[in-house]
């Protein structure tokens, strides 16, 4: 499985999508600066806050790009025929493309933080205090994971319709839902707006409706599994050739 990784990590390096990880990690500080441009008494909790709910939505749509991405292109390029050659089950690729996710995922959010603390002092001016730094620290394993368990929606939707752009629609669907519904009760039971609704409430803000952490987590937990099921099935037999 670490050889097929490792592959996996350098065919993505030499590709030309690379480009969202810095856009993905940056974009949603910017858009958070000029949103709160000229809005008086913007303090660090809030000025994080509201770059947390701009980057959740948006960041859906970068990974699912990623995943589309990175699934689709074996068969534009003629790869998937090639990889069945090797001595390697079907769910083995699928697997070792899911751990590369994750790995985007974390370094994105990661460099999402780093560009709202820089974004921030200069909007601010001044320096972010221990509690409010602690607080954002705390934050990323949340997003990390809850965006995470969203891959195996897109992975499986790649493998049936087998298109790099299946990535951009289904992340343009995310952030539409995420606005459409973020007042109303019905978003704490969106799979792919649960990111934003998990974060924006553990951060100590309620304006987006949650009930249950439990129900919601429950809801990302089994999304991740049914759709990992249905990758392995649908691999498992010949359609992903047709």
């Amino acid at each position: 499985m670490l050889s097929v990784v490792k592959v996996e990590i350098k065919k993505l390096m030499s590709s030309m999508v690379l480009w969202m990880i810095p856009a993905g990690a940056i974009l949603p500080a910017i858009i958070s600066v000029l949103v709160l441009l000229n809005i008086e008494g913007v303090y660090w909790k809030g000025y994080i806050h509201t770059s947390m709910d701009t980057f959740n939505p948006l960041a859906f749509l970068i990974f699912a790009c990623f995943v589309s991405f990175i699934w689709a292109r074996e068969y534009e390029e003629g790869m998937m025929e090639i990889t069945l050659l090797y001595p390697y089950p079907k769910y083995v690729l699928l697997y070792a493309k899911i751990i590369l996710m994750f790995i985007i995922i974390a370094i994105i959010v990661i460099l999402w933080a780093v560009s709202t603390y820089i974004a921030g002092r200069i909007y601010l001016g001044e320096v972010m205090n221990t509690g409010d730094l602690k607080e954002l620290i705390k934050m990323l394993p949340v997003i990390i994971v809850t965006q995470f368990l969203l891959v195996t929606i897109t992975f499986f939707i790649t493998m049936v319709f087998k298109n790099i752009l299946v990535g951009a629609i289904l992340g343009v669907i995310s952030v539409v839902l995420c606005y459409l519904f973020q007042a109303s009760p019905a978003i704490q039971y969106i799979p792919i707006c649960l990111p934003m609704v998990l974060s924006h409430n553990l951060y100590g803000f309620n304006q987006v409706i949650l009930d249950s952490y439990a129900v919601s987590f429950g809801i990302l937990s089994a999304t991740f599994t049914v759709m990992l099921i249905a990758c392995v099935i649908y691999l498992r037999k010949k359609w992903e050739l047709h």
